[in-house]
């Protein structure tokens, strides 16, 4: 069985990221993690993303740079 869909968790606390990860992928979803907006921009590029979940408030930007880079990267 193929995954659901792809999704991005980008949040600075570790602890939050995991949580995310198991939950989603407990679901079926194919899930990749980032601690950070260029960690999240380096998937971004490399791959395609069904929905990204985003910290506000991170180092580096803002959970609102990272949806703004989105737009950019993938319209």
């Amino acid at each position: 069985m193929s995954p659901k869909a792809r999704v991005l968790v980008v949040d600075d606390e570790r602890s939050m990221q995991e949580f995310l990860e198991i939950f989603f992928r407990s679901e079926g979803f194919s899930v990749a993690t980032a601690p950070d907006l260029s960690g999240a921009l380096m998937h971004l590029e490399a791959d395609d993303f069904d929905v990204v979940i985003t910290d506000i408030q991170m180092p580096g930007g803002t959970g609102l740079d990272l949806l703004r880079s989105v737009q950019e990267i993938n319209p």
